[in-house]
């Protein structure tokens, strides 16, 4: 059997021979996806074995200053890496007006309060990553550089940094993006950390396990190479089952490649035993269930008993990747994308008194399994678009599918959520909350097993923050663990306080019986308003609930100075909301800062309660100004001639500087000057448009610009004037327009323009309408051509048609009854029936060497039927264009993307006259 050369080929597919390919290409997907053997490798490690004792030092705050920012992160690379798994975000950031438009959001709580013990904890670096381990008497906390033993009154033990930690290992960049868990299986506590040193080849995790459930005592510490390829670990996520422990990271490279993700599994017999020789498995260039790079692998930190290991990555489209490796005999990996809910990554998270916006986190994090479910989070948008929120998951890991799903927005906006869950099923949330009007602070959440689907019926903050984050960088994640007597759980968020580059984490103790608590409400309101003199602004204050309140409360306003006044919209609020506050003045109210206080009262079931909220009230001195003021906003010119127009300037709040002025948009040939060239505070200069002979006939929007200078620096404002250019007065012409001034359609589609000729000094007669300047295939039609103008003026349609993609797919289908399309089809069937065959042979036996060699023979010729198929998609294809056109095979034409500037002429006569349109082809 012959096949067509290589001269005969098409260079484009065809709708049906792409269709054939998918095709193809998803028979193999089973193939790519199956089960991957892990590498089991024994290693020899570095090990120490140190009591903590011996590495205790004092953290002293100021030291850590001076590294705000995690040394190790190459954010642009994990940047780069995430950008391929998250949907855009809707924006980098928020003006303040938008933001104080915006409703707290702050859930209602039930009747009870689950809050216990809260307390502070070291100051890291930045971000600071917090994470929290709860053991039967301890608390090990980490936040980056840092590592520190509380007990469970939230009492200091004692701390160390990294470097003092892993200091036995002699590496001097150790460490940064700490992860700790307590393992209920073997009552010991499992930290990791990972080290990027200052050149390639240079790269580590640190493991430690503590020997015994008491964290004071000894620490068998490890130290694995993590540098293949000239690349570092980022973001290492931690794992426990009841056999291993799990390490997932994103391997960067040090200068240039592609990041990828690995998986790493050491026996927690072997940690425990303090053995320099690991027997580790490591699966490498981890790929999601499409097939495509995983990226931020997370595997569950796993309580009870299971076959199988679970993990999860950040998302691969509208889906999940879940993992699982089995728990017993040789690790297996394999993977099934579950479909979620659509979502957009995460914007940017506001706070008071900045347009400076808080980076949320995208990634899923906080992966716990308990009761065949698998527990999780995710940074998203909420509904709107507008505004970051927590998103919570729980899939069912037996048939591998989605179960429920929630959002947690706080105050207004939540991001790094963290969850654990207790031994009834119940699940507690921590994550950072605020808005235009509260500091970023630490927020929860409680589901109870009897509260509806995808819901969480309990909410609050546990610790407000007090300033504004101005260091750029926040979370990147948080921590939760479940308290071993199953008592509760233990939680840790960041939040803003002492001010700029400054942080603070917190702990909370969530507990398993609520204490009671009465209905109640709390005012939040902005640490200021500011008006001008004479002026009004408005803020938003917002009531928040707690423990189920939910009676009417109504505002009142005290410290107003005189000459101030204040309304409320609405006037009430029920239960939670939001009214905004409007403060006017007059001229009379002098500058300067008065305190306000707003008051919110309620009378209703729930008791007498009053609540009030501090903000000040900044009244400023009103900024010296000017205006402009045209004489006219038309002026008429003949060409040959000039033409005048005064402008008059008002000088504002003292307003003494010098105004300069500019003219835009005039047509060729016209020219202006402005006498006299400036003024000073309050004057009027006068404004000459001279026009030649070649400056066309037709009216022009002008722009006028007055620029001066105040104390706070550059002032302009603008003013429009039409332009009108006639000929000489008595000779008959016409003037020619179109709109719109830019059109933009994709290539295949038509843009339309309105023309319209309009009579000048009488004229009237036949015009004809001609295009250039037409962008490649594309072509023009007038309707009507020739226009006959009349004194009412004429309009005429243009239609500039594009040459599209449709065209090339329409002329490339093959010729029925065509040797390749059956070939192609045949092809395919065949493949087809042999991958069916072969993944009938191989269910339910377990895979050998000799089945494993027929996989691979079924692979090659899998491979080698679709190298043929494709053979048949690229020749012997008939272009209907080209029997048409006899072009000897060249594809048909299309229009390139790109602007262009179509060039209108209108000729009667001796006289001709000219416009100008833009054509955007995308």
């Amino acid at each position: 059997m012959s096949f067509p050369g290589p001269a005969s080929c098409s260079k484009a597919f065809s709708v049906a021979q792409f269709g054939f390919l998918l095709a193809s290409v998803l028979l193999l997907v089973p193939v790519l996806n199956s089960q991957v053997i892990g590498g089991k490798q024994a290693v020899a490690v570095p090990e120490v074995t140190e009591p903590w004792a011996k590495t205790i030092v004092s953290v002293d705050r100021a030291a850590h200053a001076a590294s705000l920012m995690e040394a190790d992160d190459d954010q642009e690379a994990r940047a780069s890496a995430l950008a391929r798994t998250q949907p855009a975000a809707i924006a980098t950031g928020k003006s303040t007006r938008e933001q104080l438009g915006k409703v707290a959001r702050q859930q209602q709580s039930s009747t009870s309060s689950i809050v216990g013990t809260v307390f502070n904890v070291p100051f890291g670096a930045n971000p600071p990553d917090p994470m929290i381990a709860a053991g039967p008497n301890h608390l090990v906390v980490v936040v980056n550089t840092v590592i520190a033993i509380y007990t469970k009154s939230g009492t200091l033990v004692s701390q160390t940094n990294f470097s003092n930690f892993f200091g036995g290992f002699n590496i001097p960049s150790c460490c940064f993006d700490p992860r700790i868990v307590y393992d209920q299986a073997h009552q010991i506590f499992v930290f990791v950390a990972a080290e990027k040193g200052p050149q390639a080849g240079d790269a580590h995790i640190f493991v430690a396990v503590s020997e015994t459930s008491d964290p004071t005592g000894n620490w068998n510490k490890f130290v694995l190479d993590h540098s293949e390829n000239g690349t570092w670990p980022d973001f290492p996520g931690l794992g426990i089952s009841d056999s291993a422990v799990y390490i997932g990271d994103d391997q960067l490279p040090f200068t240039t490649g592609t990041a990828e993700a690995w998986i790493t599994i050491i026996p927690t017999s072997e940690l425990i035993a303090g053995s320099s020789t690991l027997n580790v498995t490591r699966f490498k260039k981890v790929k999601t269930g499409s097939g495509a790079s995983a990226f931020g692998i997370e595997p569950a930190v796993t309580y009870g008993t299971t076959s199988q290991e679970f993990l999860v990555a950040n998302p691969d489209g509208n889906s999940i990747p879940l993992f699982a490796i089995n728990t017993a005999g040789t690790p297996t990996l394999s993977v099934v994308n579950v479909p979620v809910p659509a979502f957009q990554g995460p914007p940017q998270a506001t706070q008071p008194g900045t347009t400076t916006t808080i980076p949320p986190g995208a990634n899923v994090l906080s992966p716990v399994w308990r009761n065949n479910s698998l527990w999780f989070t995710q940074g998203v948008a909420d509904s709107s678009g507008q505004n970051p929120v927590v998103r919570w998951y729980e899939l069912d890991t037996p048939s591998k599918s989605l179960k429920q799903v929630g959002t947690e927005a706080g105050v207004g906006e939540a991001y790094y959520g963290a969850l654990t869950v207790r031994p009834d099923g119940g699940v507690d949330l921590v994550y950072c909350t605020s808005s235009a009007i509260q500091f970023a602070s630490a927020g929860y959440a409680h589901r109870d097993v009897t509260d509806p689907p995808n819901t969480m019926s309990i909410h609050g903050v546990y610790k407000a923050g007090d300033a504004t984050f101005t260091a750029g960088r926040y979370g990147d994640l948080f921590g939760m663990s479940a308290d071993p007597s199953g008592s509760g759980t233990w939680g840790i968020a960041e939040i803003a306080s002492g001010g700029g580059a400054n942080h603070g984490t917190a702990v909370v103790n969530l507990l398993s019986t609520p204490a009671s608590a009465p209905p109640d409400f709390s005012l939040m309101a902005p640490q200021s308003i500011t008006v001008s003199a004479g002026s009004a602004s408005e803020a938003q204050i917002s009531v928040v609930a707690a423990n189920g309140f939910s009676d009417e409360v109504t505002f009142a306003m005290s410290g107003l100075p005189a000459g101030a006044s204040a309304s409320f919209t609405p006037a009430t609020v029920n239960g939670g909301g939001s009214t905004k506050l409007t403060v006017s003045t007059t001229s009379a109210v002098a500058p300067g800062n008065y305190p306000l206080t707003v008051t919110g009262s309620s009378t209703g079931q729930d008791g007498n309660l009053s609540h009030s909220a501090a903000l000040t009230l900044v009244v400023a001195q009103p900024a010296p100004d000017f205006t402009i003021t045209l004489q006219s906003q038309t002026l008429g010119v003949q060409a040959g001639a000039s033409a005048t127009l005064e402008i008059a300037i008002a000088a504002i709040n003292g307003f003494a500087g010098s105004v300069t002025f500019n003219v835009a948009g005039l047509p060729t040939g016209a020219t202006t000057n402005f006498n006299p060239a400036s003024v000073p505070g309050s004057g009027s200069t006068t404004l000459t448009v001279a026009a030649d002979s070649s400056t066309p006939v037709g009216q022009f929007p002008l722009t006028i610009t007055a620029s001066g200078n105040g104390p706070d620096g550059a002032i302009a404002h603008t003013a429009a004037v039409v332009l009108t250019v006639t000929t000489v007065a008595g000779t008959p012409d016409f003037s020619i327009a179109a709109a719109p001034p830019t059109m933009t359609v994709r290539a295949g589609q038509t843009a339309s323009y309105s023309v319209i000729a309009s009579t000048l000094n009488g004229f009237s007669g036949a015009v004809t309408l001609a295009c250039a300047g037409l962008p490649p295939a594309a072509s023009c039609t007038f309707n009507p051509n020739p226009l006959t103008v009349t004194s009412a003026g004429a309009p005429a349609t243009l239609q500039i048609a594009t040459a599209g993609l449709a065209a090339v797919l329409r002329d490339a289908v093959p010729r029925p009854g065509s040797f390749a399309s059956l070939a192609t089809m045949g092809f395919s069937l065949f493949g087809i029936c042999l991958i069916g065959g072969s993944t009938r042979r191989r269910t339910g036996r377990r895979l050998t060497r000799p089945s494993a060699k027929r996989g691979q023979r079924s692979t090659g010729l899998l491979a080698m039927l679709l190298t043929l198929a494709l053979l048949g998609f690229g020749c012997g294809t008939v272009s209907n264009h080209n029997q048409q056109s006899g072009s000897g095979g060249s594809p048909a034409p299309t229009t390139p993307a790109g602007t262009y500037s179509v060039t209108i002429t209108a000729n009667s006569g001796s006289l001709q006259h000219s416009t100008s349109v833009q054509l955007v082809v995308q």
